[in-house]
């Protein structure tokens, strides 16, 4: 016979959850609402890496994190230049975001034009043929989300137009607002 050693069971200390003020919470809720249907799902999820493969080979993403932030403090964090798609969420006036950084944005841009993905040695913005190589792709995600979600969906997303620094997506983002920020890995 063997014994089999227990490890004593500690109570779970609920004081050290993070703390969610209503506004955030009103904020988030406003996201899922806001959303088409199934956009969180594991169907679109892997629609969404299918797509990204079939242009630059193995791909994969999670969501690291979701939090919220002021947007007055948080957008002098991002990096200068850097990759800004201003999303539309029509028939929203607000905007969405999405910073992709830039080694990375290199060496998609290396691999859609016949490359081997290899990234730039120096951090400088994208040229406008890149900008548009990078739109490209935008694009086939973009087109995911409506071909998932669906085309009654309460917002639809839109490639407005991209940045390469802070300021410029300052002008689409209200100073004294909070904004959720989603991280992907």
């Amino acid at each position: 016979t063997h014994s089999v050693r227990s490890t004593p069971c500690r109570p779970f200390d609920f004081r050290k959850l993070p703390r969610v003020s209503r506004q955030e919470a009103v904020l988030i809720n406003a996201l899922h609402r806001y959303l088409p249907p199934g956009v969180f799902s594991e169907d679109l999820h892997h629609s969404l890496e299918a797509a990204i493969a079939a242009e630059l080979g193995d791909f994969s993403f999670s969501v690291a994190r979701l939090l919220t932030v002021e947007t007055a403090l948080y957008l002098p964090t991002l990096p200068n230049p850097g990759l800004y798609l201003v999303i539309g969420l029509q028939p929203l006036e607000e905007k969405g975001f999405c910073e992709i950084d830039m080694t990375l944005a290199h060496s998609m841009v290396d691999r859609l034009l016949g490359g081997k993905g290899e990234p730039l040695r120096t951090h400088r913005a994208l040229t406008e043929l890149e900008e548009g190589v990078v739109s490209f792709l935008a694009l086939k995600i973009l087109a995911q989300f409506y071909e998932r979600c669906g085309r009654s969906a309460r917002v639809h997303f839109r490639l407005q137009e991209i940045c390469s620094s802070p300021e410029e997506i300052a002008r689409f983002a209200p100073k004294n607002e909070r904004m959720v920020v989603l991280t992907l890995q």
